[in-house]
């Protein structure tokens, strides 16, 4: 698992044209004409390719380069917006969706809105995401697959507790030139959360977990 200030695994914290040039070859004037006094033979001109290739039909499509699925944000599921049992399920698969995101891109806007002041899964989470970004690496995989969730509702519209089954799959971190400086193989972990509604937006509170496989 990612521990603070470190890069370990786990939770915790154009078209190219092509020009042909052409040379212009001018031929010699033909014979002068004879005694009879008829009318000078008119120079003719010959344009000469300086080699013969025809131009592209079309310019090839250059083949985008693929992206890390993990550097793209989660959509936000529609459950968030009931504060329920559901709800609570639903933001908490959200916000662990967002974890191998932040650490793809460097983006922390939503994992901060989301993140309770005195979360310290959240700090540090944030704080190895900034120390890592400042570095110029990032990390490539990592998804997180939410296998099961179960909520259950402490302190009603305002604290859930809630339990989860979750893999991580593996993952490389790597540097400002792309070396790769460290790398972690697939894990299934059990979390625990606790889960608060506070002004009308979710919040992480407190998360704990072990490895299970």
């Amino acid at each position: 698992m990612r521990s603070r200030g470190t890069t370990t695994r786990g939770f915790s914290s154009s078209g190219q044209a092509t020009v042909i040039g052409l040379a212009v070859g001018l031929t010699g004037l033909a014979g002068l004409g004879g005694c009879s006094g008829g009318p000078e033979p008119t120079p003719s001109v010959t344009w000469t390719p300086v080699y013969e290739s025809p131009w592209p039909e079309s310019t090839p499509t250059p083949t985008p380069t693929p992206t890390d699925a993990a550097a793209i944000p989660p959509e936000r599921p529609a459950a968030m917006d009931e504060v329920s049992i559901a709800g609570a399920e639903a933001f908490a698969t959200y916000y662990l969706e967002l974890y191998p995101y932040v650490f793809a891109t460097g983006d922390l806007e939503t994992y901060r809105t989301h993140s309770h002041p005195e979360c310290i899964f959240c700090a540090d989470v944030i704080s190895t995401a900034e120390a890592q970004r400042a570095a110029g690496g990032h990390t490539e995989g990592g998804l997180v697959d939410v296998q099961e969730v179960t909520a259950l509702e402490v302190d009603p519209g305002k604290w859930w507790a809630v339990s989860m089954e979750v893999v991580e799959a593996s993952l490389v971190d790597v540097d400002g030139d792309g070396t790769v400086i460290n790398q972690a193989a697939e894990a299934a972990y059990h979390l625990d959360l606790a889960v608060v509604r506070e002004s009308g937006t979710w919040l992480m509170r407190e998360v704990s977990h072990e490895v299970t496989g």
